[in-house]
């Protein structure tokens, strides 16, 4: 029946304000009767109590039997009864009627309505009755005289009573009537505030979903639906940054993998055309083929890499590791290359240190730190590799060179997938710039962090903070 938000709201709204006006109007208009009742009845009491002191002074302590004071009674409650519309018994100590306001001046005794029965007392009496007789509902009055028993009753239909309320039942319907259109249209307002950046979201939403990420919701409030616009913009955002970087993924793999196809591909072929015909140019296109394959090879792990780490699937093996050995031990492997480039190279640790985390990934990524080191640092350099016990729950490890530097402008990038600082170089040692990036992705997923500092032509040094004991194992 209601297919949309809006729709609902304004019907659920309407529904508690219709259900809302309607018992307040039905206790406010029983409030009002009761009142009305009150009032009248302490009005008719106060006429009754004047009645019964003005049928006193006309008795003056005589039989009321008598005609001659009965008709002078009647003649009284008569001509008051007409004028203020009600009706008027006079009764005696016995319950019998002497007068009759709307009967004749001289009638026979006759017994007490049933409908008047229990009016008797020693104090003025109020009840709202039905009287089947009369077939109205009547408000009675009973006042019992001072010098006497008998007592003097009033009758006024309750239609009558409830003409006093009609006033106020006009104000009352022509509130609610009021009340009820104003919050009709403040239910249409809210209603459409609701809907409205709800309808915006998603329209954005299907735009996303046809491939037009350049989506924004204007946020104008701080409520639910303003938290919301918020979330779908950073949402919307970082889909199309995702989308952008796939793109750029895709297109930075295919250029990294033709250019190493094309020259293998190129060599391969003078090969078997025999273009190539002594033996040196034999051997360097053999030669370039083969860096090449390792070029595609190193590629190809990189990306396997990568792609396990974004499916959460890189396999972590934690265990307990001595730090001074383990660096000595990668110190060792890096030794022969050092003596034969020229370069000195320290390993430096503070204290025994033991941690709990990956030695094969902690290798990868001190491996292609060092790795990255010798190839940028000149013969007569130094290379530093430290590690340092920072307190209780965490150590310091750093790769420090006196190589060529990092421009400052290409620092905040460094560890970008695809990002080379010298594009030019990559050729030369075979990098696509996966491997910082790789670096960041393991250290952060043993529950550590990467930074680096550089100054061109002054050297580079990367730091890395792990804790001694990860807050949880992967």
């Amino acid at each position: 029946m209601f297919k949309s938000l809006r729709s609902r709201v304004i019907f659920s709204y309407v529904f508690v304000l219709f259900l809302s006006l309607g018992i307040a109007s039905l206790l406010f208009y029983q409030f009002l009767v009761s009142y009305t009742v009150r009032t009248q009845g302490k009005e008719l009491t106060n006429q009754a109590v004047t009645l019964s002191r003005e049928v006193e002074a006309i008795l003056e302590g005589q039989n009321p039997w008598l005609g001659i004071h009965r008709v002078r009674v009647h003649k009284f409650l008569s001509a008051y009864a007409k004028l203020t519309k009600i009706r008027i018994f006079f009764i005696d100590s016995k319950g019998e009627v002497i007068v009759d306001s709307e009967g004749p001046p001289l009638i026979q005794k006759q017994q007490l309505p049933k409908w008047v029965m229990g009016l008797a007392g020693e104090s003025p009496q109020v009840l709202r009755r039905y009287l089947p007789e009369l077939r109205k509902e009547v408000l009675l009055v009973s006042v019992p005289l001072r010098e006497s028993k008998n007592l003097l009753v009033i009758v006024k239909p309750f239609a009558e009573v409830k003409e006093a309320q009609r006033p106020f039942l006009n104000l009352l319907l022509g509130a609610a009537a009021i009340s009820f259109l104003i919050s009709v249209f403040v239910g249409l307002y809210l209603s459409r505030s609701i809907s409205e950046p709800i309808l915006k979201l998603t329209r954005a939403a299907g735009e996303i979903g046809k491939g037009r990420f350049d989506q924004y919701i204007d946020v104008q409030s701080e409520d639910e639906i303003g938290r919301l616009a918020r979330v779908f913009n950073f949402m919307a955002e970082r889909v199309k940054r995702a989308y952008q970087a796939q793109r750029d993924f895709v297109a930075n793999v295919s250029h990294e993998i033709r250019t190493p196809l094309t020259s293998i591909e190129g060599f391969s072929q003078a090969l078997l055309d025999g273009v190539v015909k002594d033996e040196e140019s034999f051997k360097n296109s053999l030669r370039i083929i083969n860096q090449e394959s390792k070029r595609l090879v190193r590629l190809v792990r990189d990306l396997l890499a990568l792609s396990s780490i974004d499916a959460g699937q890189l396999d972590l093996n934690f265990k307990s590791l001595d730090l001074r050995k383990f660096l000595r031990q990668i110190g060792e492997k890096f030794q022969p290359r050092a003596n034969e480039d020229g370069i000195q190279f320290k390993v430096q640790v503070s204290g025994n240190i033991k941690i709990t985390t990956d030695p094969d990934r902690l290798d990868q990524v001190l491996t292609n730190l060092l790795d990255n080191a010798f190839k940028y640092t000149p013969s007569g350099g130094t290379i530093a590799l430290r590690a340092t016990l920072l307190d209780s729950k965490g150590v310091r490890l750093e790769v420090e060179d006196s190589g060529a530097g990092i421009p400052s402008e290409d620092l905040p990038r460094i560890f970008d997938r695809f990002y080379r600082v010298e594009k030019s170089r990559s050729k030369e040692y075979g990098g696509a710039g996966l491997g910082l990036s790789i670096c960041r992705e393991i250290i952060e997923i043993l529950g550590g962090s990467i930074d680096v500092e550089s100054k061109l032509g002054e050297g580079t040094k990367f730091t890395i903070e792990l804790p001694i004991s990860p807050q949880r194992n992967q």
